[in-house]
């Protein structure tokens, strides 16, 4: 572990979340690195210890990040998006509302450099996560960048929405079928033919399951029914609330009820909350002191 390594970890043991970020931003700034892929890799570390009511720290990475995303070294600019992908996996919202995806959107098509267009593909496919609908015509349209390795991370992602949200495969289906025929990679057309292969299983067995399934969950936010298979509410477009301590969606039926801290309205299952509170007096996101008698109750969310 280098020096840098050994000071970063001192600070998040302690706490001191801001202090750790400015050391690298220090280091990164004065470019004398010979290891940018460490210092961004401990910038990652640091985003991982990351919470949402921590705004200024992922403000000023976010800036920096984006300072980063024109600079002329392609190194920088593919580190500066692996950034924007842990930002993107931990704190959705900040991407979607901010309208990241058309600036994303010049460095997957326009890059010259094929690492930095895929790394943009990988931030755009995190988002997707999220809202498949909005990335999906990039994939369809990007399946023909020149680089091989580009359109192998665009099928894994698509292949990854399609196992999410069945109802997309009708659409992402027919687009592996052709890339499996006409790809001159071979390499392509072959992780498009196996993708081609458990889709259409999927698709085969969600047609007969999805009757028995679909009348079992209500979406907390529209009280839409919907497919336990769906990790997004096809009607009102909102994604399912996962549980702050096992990170599991929390599934609602008509009597279900769901838990939440009163000081950040972080939500959870009831039982995994009250479990929680109990040996540790606080809330998991917050970390604000918390009594079982405190926890709140929503009813059919």
């Amino acid at each position: 572990m280098t020096k840098l390594a050994k000071k970063i970890q001192k600070f998040i043991e302690k706490g001191k979340i801001f202090e750790a970020y400015k050391e690298i931003e220090k280091k990164l700034e004065s470019k004398k690195t010979d290891d940018y892929s460490e210092d961004f890799r401990l910038l990652a570390q640091i985003l991982e210890n990351l919470h949402e009511d921590q705004e200024n720290i992922i403000h000023d990475i976010l800036y920096y990040t984006e300072k980063n995303l024109t600079n002329s070294d392609w190194i920088l600019r593919r580190n500066a998006l692996e950034i924007l992908k842990v930002l993107a996996r931990k704190f959705p919202n900040i991407f979607i509302t901010r309208k990241y995806l058309s600036s994303l959107k010049n460095y997957a098509i326009k890059d010259p450099h094929w690492e930095v267009r895929s790394a943009a593909i990988e931030v755009y496919g995190t988002i997707g996560d999220h809202v498949p609908d909005k990335v999906f015509l990039l994939f369809k349209e990007r399946l023909n960048d020149d680089d091989a390795d580009v359109r192998m991370t665009i099928i894994k992602y698509l292949h990854k929405f399609a196992e999410r949200n069945p109802t997309m495969i009708p659409e992402i289906l027919p687009l592996l079928q052709k890339v499996q025929k006409d790809d001159p990679h071979w390499e392509v057309a072959k992780l498009a033919g196996t993708f081609v292969e458990l889709l259409s299983q999927i698709e085969h067995s969600s047609k007969n399951s999805v009757t028995t399934t679909q009348n079992t969950y209500l979406c907390p936010f529209c009280g839409k029914e919907y497919s336990k298979l769906l990790d997004i509410c096809l009607n009102c477009g909102k994604a399912y609330p996962r549980c702050i301590i096992c990170k599991e969606i929390i599934r609602i039926t008509i009597n279900s009820k769901i838990a939440y801290c009163p000081h950040c309205k972080a939500l959870a299952h009831p039982e995994h909350l009250q479990k929680w509170v109990l040996v540790n007096r606080n809330c998991p996101a917050c970390l604000n002191s918390l009594q079982e008698s405190e926890i709140k109750f929503l009813k059919k969310g």
